[in-house]
């Protein structure tokens, strides 16, 4: 009985201290992830500047003025990244975030018919230009993570442009050679046969194709090599056990010099 009682204390403390050890996981995981959540706001802050004010000029509406001010924004990115840079990539990044920003206050304002001059025609005209805007932007944030090595941050930027035109081929090029260069090979093909659905003869995605193909074979051929290598390192143990039960099946046949058995227990008697 008293040694029921103690088991039964020793398994009431162990549970107490499963419990314990579980809350304190969960804690640490949620302050992980919150951490995680924080970091990644701030970084889109930081690279996300608020668009600056705009200011018409004569004769000029607000919304027109907002979308020429981002089509300068946009323009600005571009002599950035062309500058070559990582720095001025970066920069660019920046610079076409701002634009996105503007261009989608654009939208706003037509939206909201901010502008009582513009009727629902032009209103239409204008949410297109903004829209078209934004798709070109998004492709120039990918071609920028692409050279920043964000690989992760370009098929995003990408779906976002496949999400409103399933037709366009940089999108698709562009998520390709992201997830080429990630390893997943099978998405990296399924942009491709998208993108070679609307242009067969793109001598681009073409090439890519032929790398994804060849890396592919190679890894095949590596994962080969390995499993060859294991075995070939396995045969020495495997001949070893098929002696040793050679020996053991010839039984008195053999010398007990001749067995590598005798030796160990020789060995065992001397210690």
């Amino acid at each position: 009985q008293v040694f029921a009682i103690s088991m039964k204390a020793k398994y009431d403390k162990w549970e107490q201290y499963v419990q314990e050890n579980e809350r304190l996981e969960k804690e640490m995981k949620e302050q992980a992830d919150e951490a995680q959540r924080q970091a990644t706001y701030q970084s889109m802050m930081r690279r996300r500047p608020p668009a600056d004010d705009v200011v018409a000029e004569e004769g000029e509406s607000i919304v027109a003025a907002t979308l020429r001010r981002a089509r300068e924004v946009k323009e600005e990115g571009s002599e950035l990244y062309r500058e070559g840079s990582m720095y001025n990539v970066k920069k660019a990044l920046a610079t076409w975030d701002q634009a996105l920003l503007l261009s989608e206050r654009t939208k706003n304002f037509v939206r909201y018919k901010k502008d009582p001059d513009l009727d629902e025609d032009k209103g239409a005209s204008v949410t297109s230009e903004a829209s078209a805007l934004q798709c070109t932007l998004r492709l120039n944030c990918a071609a920028a993570f692409l050279r920043l090595k964000d690989y992760h941050q370009c098929v995003a930027s990408c779906d976002e442009v496949l999400a409103t035109d399933k037709t366009n081929v940089k999108g698709w090029y562009r998520k390709a050679q992201a997830l080429a260069a990630l390893g997943n090979r099978g998405d990296a093909v399924e942009a491709l046969d998208a993108l070679l659905a609307l242009e067969p003869d793109n001598a681009a995605a073409l090439q890519l194709a032929k790398q994804v193909a060849v890396s592919g074979e190679k890894r095949v051929t590596d994962k080969k090599a390995l499993n060859v290598r294991a075995r070939a390192r396995a045969q020495p143990d495997d001949a070893a056990d098929s002696v040793a039960s050679a020996d053991s099946g010839r039984g008195d046949q053999l010398a007990p010099e001749s067995s590598r058995w005798w030796f160990c227990c020789r060995r065992r008697k001397q210690t």
